[in-house]
């Protein structure tokens, strides 16, 4: 079993020896340094046990399991999942990462950076010495620039702000797909409220981009700035400035909008001109249930 959870979803899949996806599920968000320890470990049960429904499996027919969950770099917060995972996975070997973990094993490049651009943002990478840095990742407090999350947030702000009665196509759809009346009555949201609300703006902010919204175009051109930053400051921490490595992307706002996915690259290639870009093409989630099924 694999698990890749973040702060929107939680995906599984159930993969058995010869590399045959048997099951697949989904559940709630699982990064508990935005949700709390409680509510990510029951995304991760929720997304565990829809796909061993899927599969018509017990969890006692499961015999490892691989969670790469966002929000577990921090020991405190990584020893507090483990433990009540354990009891969830009991009778498996289990193994506890991160999301950004399995980024870096999807790259599979003796040195590389991986840019994750998601609910959250980050950036890790490893060079030959097998040295590694990351940037980012730390929740929407601290880090997370040019997520999904900030995004939506810096959205919800600048509509909120264009005075009632000027056309704004780019609020209009916002609120739309919130279903809301203004924008007034969604900004400023804390904790769980921000996670429910601010991720689900990015994809009309990228659609309005590909449409030639401006003010969108704005927004998504800020993120990527603060993206290549991510990359950025661990190409300099690992000495891998101005060299050739493997510079992968991952996460779901990649793809989702071709004026952002243009505007990244160019921002990627200005911080790092030599790096080869590429789209990590394996699911993480598969990743992980190749991870578990390793000796």
């Amino acid at each position: 079993m694999g698990l890749d959870g973040g702060g929107t979803k939680t995906d599984c899949v159930l993969m058995e020896e010869g590399g045959t996806i048997v099951g697949r599920g989904r559940g709630a968000a699982s990064n508990p340094s935005r949700i709390g320890i409680e509510a990510a470990a029951r995304g991760v049960r929720q997304a565990a046990e829809a796909a061993l429904n899927e599969a018509n499996l017990k969890m006692e027919q499961v015999t490892d399991v691989c969670a790469g969950l966002a929000g577990v770099a921090a020991p405190e917060r990584a020893t507090a999942m483990h433990e009540i995972l354990r009891e969830f996975f009991a009778g498996t070997k289990f193994e506890l990462c991160t999301d950004l973990d399995l980024a870096l094993e999807a790259a599979d490049a003796p040195i590389m950076i991986v840019l994750v651009a998601g609910t959250g943002s980050a950036a890790i990478g490893r060079n030959e010495a097998g040295c590694m840095a990351r940037s980012g990742g730390h929740g929407p407090k601290t880090s997370d620039e040019g997520s999904a999350f900030s995004v939506g947030k810096y959205a919800v702000e600048a509509v909120k702000n264009i005075t009632r009665g000027d056309a704004s196509p780019l609020r209009d759809q916002i609120l739309q797909q919130l279903g809301v009346e203004s924008a007034e009555s969604i900004s400023g949201l804390e904790r769980d409220a921000a996670d429910a609300v601010y991720p689900r703006v990015f994809p009309v902010v990228a659609s309005a981009a590909d449409e030639g919204d401006e003010l969108a175009r704005s927004l998504l051109h800020d993120a990527a700035k603060s993206l290549a930053g991510f990359v950025d400051g661990v190409q300099n921490d690992l000495q891998l400035a101005g060299r050739n490595y493997l510079l992968g992307k991952t996460g779901g706002m990649i793809g989702r909008s071709s004026y952002f996915d243009d505007i990244l690259d160019a921002e990627l290639r200005r911080v790092a001109p030599q790096a080869q870009l590429e789209i990590l093409q394996t699911p993480l989630v598969e990743v992980a249930a190749r991870r578990a099924l390793k000796p």
